[in-house]
């Protein structure tokens, strides 16, 4: 889109502004002296034409040669585009980064802020790190117990003299050494497209109505991008690993022991669920006071053997007396993206792997591994928007190559020029192809007609000239030498660019200004139109070894006398 543009907005000044500058700007300079620079800068152009000029008639002469190389490069050209790794933003060093830990689902509060600590402690012990933040739990994304946050600042480039992603790949075998709290980290994008956040770069979300089928297949697909050499820190946000344990009470032996099930709810509530007892007011502020048990007992299920009911007696009962314990896993948490469960599978590009080749190589593993149809999954964010851009990459070049040849098209006045031109080929009418013989009038007239150049200078030498026999008709009467100008021959035939005869062939069917003044105006009008030098050596006529055109008195046949003989007509 962005060259598209660039071309669309050149094209808009080439034709437009460019051209009016030019009226306003460039100015004619009186020759004048110049300095030593403006002659060397000059003598520098001089070679530089040159050299131009030399390859220019080389290719000229060798049209078939060029022909092969122009095949041959656009053949290149699509095998390197093939070929090339490709990627979407470059990667930015912003000197921050974000870290997050995602330690084993069944793992408690008190165990995960130990994780944390042991992590930022090893990120803190690294020379290229300033600061570090981190937390565990919170509302919204990643809230979970199990999962902790990280926010890194790094030193100045100049003071820690690695990139981020270097910085990321030195902590990433430290990090490995904590055991059951993997972390993750990614250098944050100032640009970033899209994609909810996770713990890696770039993400592929899978998508199904069916929960169960959903789970059963997030796990094989995660384990399936881990074999994959392009990228790493493989993880994914799906939690259903929880654990929980199932309090089973029995009925008759806790009425006997004259236990109710609220009391018995009342008492794991006031153990383990937090419950506010009172309010402590103070004179500027208010302290809300929480009944539980001591933390280390919230580590395992196996405090529930040290939990005792007080019954309506007085008497303390063990709570296992009257329950039994379930073990189950449970959810922790099911994400969606629209209306349906999702699991994002996230990731990071390896050391020296391209975007491109880790969409390749994600693809195919979804094609081997027999994905169901019910299961869909697709790339998110970043990744995403670059697959988007690759699928469209051939359109938005067709669309440029196609406003290019609208633009040369319109400065050469034809669409035929440019293939022409860029094919190396020479066409009739470029200036190659020499003298053509005489065609008869009326064809020659009207395939001339056919160009709208051609149109356009016929209409402005018509008028020119009718100004000219408007203003000369007296003084070409009254000749000074008084040499009657009527008895010359006015068999000469019209120029070949003077549609219908010219003013030659109107004068000698009498159109009224006489036969004499006919004549003059036509030489005339051949000497105003063609330089009177006769022309230098020019690549094309020199490549093709083709005569060059003939000076106006050579053509014109001028006699020593002043006289003019017929003019001979020459092709275009």
């Amino acid at each position: 889109m962005t060259l598209s543009a660039a071309i669309l907005v050149s094209l808009l000044v080439s034709l437009t502004t460019i051209p009016m500058l030019c009226a306003r700007v460039l100015k004619s300079e009186p020759a004048a002296a110049h300095g030593w620079w403006y002659c060397t800068s000059e003598r520098g152009f001089g070679l530089l034409a040159g050299g131009y000029a030399t390859s220019l008639r080389w290719v000229l002469r060798h049209p078939r040669t060029m022909l092969v190389v122009t095949l041959g490069t656009m053949a290149l050209t699509v095998y390197l585009y093939i070929l090339v790794p490709k990627g979407f933003f470059p990667q930015q060093d912003t000197g921050r980064l974000f870290g997050n830990i995602q330690a084993a689902q069944d793992i408690s509060f008190q165990a995960m802020r130990q994780k944390l600590t042991d992590v930022v402690d090893i990120i803190k012990s690294d020379p290229a790190v300033d600061t570090v933040t981190g937390f565990t739990g919170g509302g919204g994304h990643a809230g979970t117990t199990n999962t902790g946050r990280m926010f890194i600042a790094l030193k100045p480039q100049e003071e820690r003299g690695l990139s981020s992603d270097e910085v990321i790949a030195r902590l990433r075998p430290k990090l490995a050494k904590v055991p059951g709290a993997p972390t993750y980290l990614q250098a944050i994008q100032d640009l970033r497209i899209g994609g909810r956040a996770s713990s890696a770069q770039y993400q592929y979300t899978l998508q199904s109505v069916d929960l169960a089928e959903l789970n059963a297949w997030a796990p094989k697909v995660e384990a399936k991008l881990r074999t994959i050499q392009e990228i790493v820190d493989v993880n994914s946000d799906q939690q259903d690993r929880g654990q929980q344990s199932l309090v089973v009470f029995d009925r008759v032996t806790a009425s006997r022991l004259g236990l109710s099930p609220q009391l018995i709810d009342d008492t794991l509530y006031d153990a383990f669920g937090q419950r506010q007892v009172s309010i402590m007011y103070t004179p500027l502020n208010q302290y809300h006071v929480v009944m539980e048990v001591a933390p280390q007992y919230w580590q395992n299920a196996s405090a529930l053997h040290d939990i005792y009911v007080r019954s309506p007696n007085g008497a303390q009962v063990p709570l296992s007396a009257v329950t039994r314990y379930e073990p189950a896993n449970t959810i922790l948490s099911v994400n969606h993206q629209g209306q349906f469960p999702a699991v994002t599978v996230s990731f990071n590009m390896a050391p020296g792997a391209s975007l491109g080749q880790a969409v390749l190589a994600v693809d195919q593993a979804m094609h081997d591994i027999g994905l169901p149809a019910t299961v869909r999954g697709t790339f998110q964010g970043t990744a995403k928007a670059f697959q988007s851009s690759v699928e469209n990459q051939p359109w938005l070049i067709l669309a440029a190559l196609v406003t290019v040849y609208i633009v040369l098209g319109i400065l050469y006045e034809s669409y035929i020029h440019p293939i022409t031109i860029l094919s190396t080929l020479p066409s009739a009418g470029v200036g190659v192809a020499g003298p053509a013989p005489v065609q008869d009038g009326a064809e020659h007239d009207r395939v001339d007609r056919d160009h709208v150049a051609d149109r356009h200078r016929e209409k402005k030498r018509h008028h020119d000239d009718r100004l000219r026999v408007a203003q000369r008709t007296d003084g070409g009467r009254e000749d000074s030498a008084g040499s009657d100008l009527r008895s010359l021959s006015v068999a000469v035939p019209s120029d070949h660019d003077d549609h219908g005869g010219g003013l030659v062939g109107r004068a000698s069917a009498g159109g009224g200004h006489g036969g004499g003044i006919g004549v003059a105006a036509a030489a005339r009008h051949c000497d105003r139109r063609r330089p009177a030098r006769e022309p230098g050596p020019h690549p094309l006529y020199d490549s093709r070894r083709l005569p060059l055109p003939r000076s106006p008195e050579a053509s014109m046949g001028t006699s020593p006398g002043g006289r003019s003989a017929p003019c001979r007509i020459r092709g275009r």
